[in-house]
C-alpha cells in the first residue's frame, strides 16, 4: 500500500503499515512525491503489486473526486497494468474523513462488532495513454460504487434482514 507519511505516527496502525511494506508519501513535498513514485515504480519491476488511492483523499460523496495523474503516467510509460477498485462503506461514519481525530474514529470503528464493507475489483487496464488509464478508471470506479451502494437495501432483504438506517 501506498499512504502518506503522517500515518508513519500513528499508535498501531502506524507500526502495522511500516512492518507490511507500506511505501509512505511526503505528499507536501514535489521531491517526497518524485521519491514515492520511483519506489512504486521499483516495486511494480520486481513483480509486487501496489494499492494506490488516486484521489488522495477520503470522502463520503456518491462518487471518486479529482484522481491525481502521477501513477497513471507511470502506468502507461512502463506498461503497468491498472486494476480499478470500488470500496464502499455501508454507514458513511466508517469512513475516515479529513481532520477526524484519530483515538475517537479508531475507537468507535474498533469498538463496534461489525463493521459492513463491499469491494469490488474491476479488469486490467492498460494504455499507453496516461489519461485514458485515469478517465477509464475513474469512469469505472464511479459506476461501481453507485451500484454497491444501490445494493445495500437489497443484500438485507435477501438475508431476512431489515434495511439498514442511513448514517
Amino acid at each position: 500500500p501506498v499512504g502518506k507519511s503522517d500515518i508513519k505516527n500513528w499508535p498501531i496502525i502506524g507500526w502495522g503499515a511500516k512492518v507490511s511494506g507500506t511505501i509512505f508519501v511526503e505528499r507536501k513535498s514535489k521531491e517526497g512525491r518524485s521519491k514515492t513514485r520511483q519506489d512504486i515504480r521499483d516495486m511494480l519491476k520486481k513483480g509486487y503489486s501496489i494499492m494506490n488511492y488516486p484521489e488522495g483523499t477520503t470522502h463520503i460523496r456518491p462518487q471518486t473526486g479529482r484522481f491525481k495523474p502521477g501513477m497513471f503516467r507511470d502506468a502507461a510509460s512502463e506498461g503497468f497494468k491498472i486494476y480499478p477498485t470500488a470500496l464502499e462503506y455501508q454507514k458513511n461514519a466508517d469512513a475516515w474523513l479529513g481532520q477526524d481525530n484519530f483515538l475517537r474514529h479508531f475507537y468507535e470503528c474498533f469498538g463496534k462488532k461489525n463493521t459492513f464493507i463491499k469491494v469490488s475489483y474491476g479488469a486490467a487496464l492498460m494504455s499507453d495513454d496516461a489519461m485514458q488509464l485515469l478517465q477509464d478508471s475513474k469512469s469505472w470506479i464511479d459506476a461501481e460504487l453507485l451500484k454497491l451502494r444501490a445494493n445495500w437495501h437489497q443484500s438485507h432483504i435477501d438475508r431476512g434482514n431489515p434495511p439498514p438506517i442511513s448514517a
